[in-house]
């Protein structure tokens, strides 16, 4: 009796194991997802940045309107005596007449009053003598410690002053104002040289 011969098929070939699912990030795409990031933070910090400043120098703005409006009220009422009594008045006379926007810090030190602004510079109000043909005193109010990018961008806001000077508080009005009209960023730029600047309003 033979025996039996039992014939198979081609053996199938062997399956490999599933390869592992690889999580996380390979280092090219790790430095490309950075370097993106890095992109969109620059850019988020830089809007930031401007938003801040367009935001205090309309606050700066507003401040030195309410100032001039209500010396304004106070100085040009019939029988105060025009813009020449406010040589008279005191930082303090001024700050209990309500002059100063409360958003302004007032300190009293060894019988003094001072304004303080934003930047902690001092804000004070005082006369100017008007160029020939306008009144003969002007309220000119002083900004210290503005800084440069706040002092640039108000400039080119406009307003309703006559006359402004940057950095040249003694002659705030004077040869080296400008008259009245909307600067350039240029000339805004030129004007607000150093990192914190002195501005000086004059109202008629």
């Amino acid at each position: 009796m033979s025996a039996l011969r039992v014939t198979t098929g081609p053996t199938p070939p062997r399956c490999r194991p599933p390869r592992a699912r690889q999580f996380g990030l390979t280092l090219l795409e790790a430095v490309a997802f950075l370097g993106i990031a890095a992109v969109v933070l620059v850019g988020t910090v830089a809007f930031i940045g401007h938003a801040a400043t367009a935001a205090s120098a309309n606050h700066l703005a507003l401040e030195v309107n309410a100032i001039e409006t209500n010396l304004r009220s106070l100085f040009l009422a019939n029988g105060n005596g025009g813009y020449s009594a406010l040589q008279q008045e005191s930082t303090a006379a001024l700050a209990n007449a309500g002059v100063f926007p409360k958003s302004l810090q007032i300190g009293t030190s060894d019988g003094t009053t001072t304004v303080y602004n934003a930047w902690g510079g001092t804000v004070t109000v005082g006369t100017g003598v008007a160029p020939s043909g306008d009144d003969d005193y002007m309220p000119v109010v002083t900004y210290t410690n503005v800084p440069q990018d706040v002092c640039t961008r108000v400039l080119t806001m406009g307003g309703n002053w006559r006359y402004i000077n940057v950095n040249d508080p003694s002659n705030a009005v004077g040869s080296q104002t400008l008259d009245g009209s909307t600067l350039t960023i240029a000339q805004a730029k030129s004007a607000c040289s150093q990192s914190y600047n002195t501005i000086a309003w004059a109202f008629l």
